[in-house]
C-alpha cells in the first residue's frame, strides 16, 4: 500500500459527485486528482519544492503521467468554476514566468487547502517495475528494520530554543523558531510512532524521506534497531560530480561504462554538452585533478588567502559554490568567494554558463542531482546490499547512513565504486552518533541566522508556506512540560 497526504478538507467525492461515472472510474479518477493535489499541498515533508507564496512547478510530462486520459478533465476540475482548488500563475504577474525548457507553470492550492490538516490515503499501486530506479529496495529498509529518535533529541531542541530565543528580538522571528523546533518534533513523533514518508523522486531521481526532512542538528539521535548510525557522505558532492561530467564520452550513446548521461535518465541537450566541453582540455584536466580526498572548498581559499581558512569562510564558499553552479550572472561571479571560482577555473565557469543557456538552470541541476542519485543509490547501496543483506542503510542524497557495526565496509565500498564509475578519487567524511543535548555555539549561531534570515524574507506570517499551526502547538507544548518529560521511555 502506498500513503500520500492531502488537506483533509478537500472532499474529491464532493467533487465528483455531479458526473455520472461508473464505480472503476470514479475510483481511479479520486486517486489521480488526489495524486495531484498531494504534490501541491505543503508539509514539513516537502517544502523544498515550495517557493514562499506557496507555488510550485508542475510539468505537463509529470501531469500526464498521472492522469493519462483524464488530463483535461482534471485539469479544467481543479482550475476552473468560481472556486477553483488551485490557482496558476500568469506570466505577466509572476516573478519567475514560464520559460521553455527551464522551467514550467507554477501551481498552488487556494489558501484555505494549503494550511488545512492533513489527511492519509491508501491505494495498492498498480504493478511497475522499480528494479531500474532500486525504490523497492530503498522502501524495504522502512519496512524490515525499526528506526526511532532517541529521547534526548526533546531535551536538546528545548535548549536550543532557549539558546536561539535570547538572540532573537521581533516576535515573527520567535513564531519562525517556534516552527523550526515544531517541525523537528512533528517529524521525531511520527518516526517514533513507525509512520514514515519516503518516495523517490521522477524528476531528479532523489529518494526522499522523513530522515533527510530531519533537521541535520536531530540526524545524530537517529537509531535503528536501537542501535546508533554512522554516516559516510562524499566531501564537496557537487564539485566532485561535476568532475564527473567533464568528459565528452560520458555523453556518448556508445559508451559502454556503466555511468554515463543515458544510465542517469537524460534530461535533454545530449548534443549540445560535448559542444560546450570542446576547447577546454587544459581547463578540465586542472579541474578534475583537484585532490577530492581533501576539502575542495579549502584549497580554492588556500590558493587565494595563503593560509588555512576559517570555518567561517569555508561555509561561505560552499554556499556560494551554489550560486556558481546554477546562477549565471556574470557581476555577481566577480564578487565575493564567488570570483576566486571564476579566476581559478575559467574554463570550468564558460562550461557552467553555457549550460546555464544553453540547456537552462532545471535541467542542468537534474544533470547532477541524477549523477548523484545513479552513484549513490543504484551503485553504492546495491553493492552493499548484495554483500551484507542484513545490514541497515538509509540516505540522505549524497550520503549513507548504517550501523557502527558496518560502517567501515560501507567506507570502502563507497569509495571503490565512485573511484571505479568516475574515473576520480572521491573525499568521503564520516559522522558518528551523537547525544549531547547542549547545542554547540555553531550550532546556535546557524539556527539564529537561519531564522532572521528567513524572518526578513517574509513581510505577513498569514498564509506563508511553511508555518504550520500544528508546528508552533507542538513547540508550545514542550516548552510547557520544561524538563518533565520522560526521556527514559
Amino acid at each position: 500500500m502506498k500513503t500520500i497526504l492531502y488537506p483533509q478538507n478537500f472532499n474529491v467525492d464532493e467533487l465528483l459527485s455531479k458526473y455520472e461515472l461508473s464505480r472503476t472510474r470514479r475510483k481511479n479518477l479520486k486517486i489521480r486528482i488526489i495524486k495531484i493535489v498531494s504534490v501541491l499541498y505543503p508539509t514539513n515533508y516537502n517544502l523544498h519544492r515550495f517557493k514562499a507564496d506557496g507555488f510550485t512547478h508542475l510539468s505537463s510530462k509529470f501531469k500526464k503521467r498521472i492522469l493519462n486520459n483524464d488530463y483535461e478533465f482534471v485539469h479544467k476540475l481543479l482550475t476552473e468554476g468560481k472556486d477553483p482548488i488551485v490557482e496558476i500563475t500568469e506570466s505577466e504577474n509572476s516573478k519567475e514566468s514560464y520559460k521553455v525548457g527551464d522551467y514550467s507553470k507554477s501551481y498552488r492550492l487556494k489558501e484555505k487547502y494549503r494550511n488545512s490538516p492533513m489527511a492519509k490515503f491508501n491505494y495498492k499501486p498498480p504493478n511497475q517495475q522499480k528494479v531500474k530506479t532500486n525504490e523497492t529496495l530503498l522502501d524495504s529498509q522502512f519496512n524490515s528494520n525499526k528506526l526511532s529518535i532517541h529521547p534526548n533529541s526533546k531535551e536538546f531542541l528545548y535548549n536550543l530554543y532557549h539558546s536561539v530565543l535570547t538572540n532573537l528580538k521581533k516576535n515573527k522571528e520567535i513564531t519562525l523558531l517556534k516552527n523550526y523546533i515544531g517541525r523537528n518534533l512533528n517529524i521525531i513523533e511520527e518516526i517514533n510512532e513507525g509512520k514514515f514518508y519516503n518516495n523517490r523522486s521522477y524528476s531528479n531521481n532523489r529518494y526522499n524521506s522523513s530522515i533527510t526532512s530531519l533537521n541535520k542538528l536531530v540526524r545524530p539521535f537517529l537509531l535503528v534497531n536501537n542501535q546508533a548510525l554512522v554516516s559516510v557522505d562524499i566531501k564537496s558532492s557537487q564539485p566532485y560530480l561535476l568532475a564527473s561530467l567533464l568528459n565528452i564520452n560520458f555523453y556518448n550513446k556508445d559508451n559502454k561504462n556503466k555511468y554515463n548521461y543515458y544510465s542517469i535518465k537524460p534530461v535533454g541537450g545530449s548534443i549540445l554538452f560535448p559542444r560546450f566541453l570542446e576547447g577546454k582540455e587544459k581547463g578540465i584536466e586542472k579541474y578534475q585533478n583537484i585532490s577530492f580526498q581533501d576539502d575542495f572548498y579549502s584549497i580554492v581559499l588556500r590558493n587565494e588567502l595563503d593560509r588555512e581558512p576559517t570555518t567561517i569562510e569555508r561555509n561561505s564558499l560552499k554556499h556560494k559554490t551554489m550560486q556558481f553552479l546554477f546562477y549565471n550572472n556574470p557581476k555577481a561571479k566577480q564578487k565575493s568567494e564567488l570570483k576566486y571560482l571564476v579566476k581559478q577555473y575559467p574554463q570550468i565557469n564558460e562550461f557552467i554558463g553555457s549550460c546555464l543557456n544553453g540547456v537552462g538552470v532545471k535541467r542542468f541541476s537534474y544533470l547532477l542531482q541524477r549523477a548523484e542519485s545513479f552513484l549513490v543509490l543504484d551503485t553504492v547501496c546495491v553493492e552493499f546490499n548484495n554483500k551484507f543483506k542484513s545490514a541497515p542503510f538509509f540516505t540522505i542524497h549524497d550520503a549513507v547512513l548504517t550501523t557502527e557495526e558496518h560502517y567501515e565496509e560501507l567506507y570502502r565500498i563507497m569509495f571503490d565504486q565512485l573511484k571505479l564509475m568516475t574515473g576520480i578519487n572521491p573525499g568521503l567524511k564520516i559522522e558518528k552518533h551523537s547525544l549531547e543535548i547542549i547545542p554547540s555555539i555553531d550550532s546556535v549561531k546557524y539556527v539564529t541566522e537561519k531564522i532572521i534570515k528567513r524572518s526578513k524574507q517574509i513581510k505577513v506570517l498569514n498564509n506563508t508556506t511553511g508555518v504550520f499551526d500544528y508546528n508552533i502547538a507542538k513547540t508550545e507544548e514542550l516548552i510547557q512540560k520544561k524538563y518533565l518529560f520522560d526521556i527514559s521511555k
